[in-house]
């Protein structure tokens, strides 16, 4: 998500990612969750994103 139109499903995300966008401030989320923002903007942005989570997930798969 990237604008406060996208707070609800971010909030009900089991891993809520906000994309950095040039047109929106990063919405406010209130939830106990961990959130990923990303650094850059749109695609570049996701794909930073996806790539933080994949490793986090491989990270605990080598852990077990």
């Amino acid at each position: 998500g990237d604008s406060g139109n996208d707070i609800a499903m971010l909030e009900a995300a089991d891993w809520p990612v906000i994309i950095r966008s040039p047109s929106h401030e990063v919405p406010e989320l209130h939830c106990d969750k961990p959130i990923l923002v990303s650094e850059h903007n749109g695609p570049e942005g996701w794909n930073e994103c996806i790539l933080q989570l994949v490793d986090k997930f491989l990270s605990e798969q080598r852990e077990n």
